[in-house]
């Protein structure tokens, strides 16, 4: 089934791997900054933060998982797209999705431009910053609101 889709409790366990995968494309497409032991670590932790995310939203187009994103409360905690879908209305999609269930606030790595032009252009604005991501590393973080 193409668009939208809600993974819940076993659906996840079960597509662990692929969005494993599609995260670890997607950082390196647009996260040139991170040291590869970092991009690891990243990759490395993320199934248990898919896990425990209160929501997880992908994408699919043509019956393929293209795109997730991931809501706590009112703020999008990730938004990835596979490289070869990017420009073409995964993320926007994921977004519009997003908005309607009422997401308002982000976060995202100053060094990727790319991303904060896309939230820019949804209405969000930058609030906040910080020194380090939330691994401890170097890579400052901007937090984005929606009015």
């Amino acid at each position: 089934m193409d668009g939208i889709q809600l993974l819940t409790g076993e659906q996840r366990q079960r597509e662990i791997p692929a969005l494993t995968g599609l995260f670890e494309r997607s950082v390196q497409a647009t996260h040139a900054f991170l040291k590869a032991d970092e991009a690891a670590h990243m990759s490395a932790t993320l199934p248990a933060l898919l896990m425990r995310v209160p929501v997880l939203a992908v994408y699919c187009k043509n019956g393929r998982m293209v795109g997730f994103a991931c809501l706590c409360g009112r703020e999008l905690d990730m938004l990835f797209i596979d490289p070869a879908h990017m420009r073409k209305g995964a993320g926007t999609a994921l977004m519009q999705w997003a908005l309607a269930q009422g997401a308002d606030t982000l976060t995202v790595n100053e060094e990727n431009a790319p991303a904060r032009r896309f939230y820019e252009h949804f209405g969000f604005r930058v609030t906040g910053r910080s020194e380090y991501d939330s691994l401890g590393n170097a890579h400052p973080i901007l937090w984005m609101k929606r009015p």
